[in-house]
């Protein structure tokens, strides 16, 4: 959970980001599974692809492909 916080820099942002994401997927795929629902995990990974896919951007980008 601590992981989640960040500092000022863009970095730190984008790792918080991501650590908060993996912990919103853990608890998340435990409840769907608690309770008997699919959990979409392929809409999960294309949501973190595309995260990626920003972060990787670079910041002066006015567009991506």
């Amino acid at each position: 959970m601590e992981s989640t916080f960040s500092g000022a820099g863009l970095q730190e942002n984008w790792d918080a980001l991501f650590n908060a994401t993996r912990l919103f997927r853990r608890l998340a795929v435990a409840v769907a599974d608690g309770m008997n629902f699919d959990y979409p995990h392929e809409t999960d990974r294309r949501v973190t692809e595309y995260m990626q896919k920003i972060r990787r951007l670079d910041r002066d980008a006015k567009d991506f492909v």
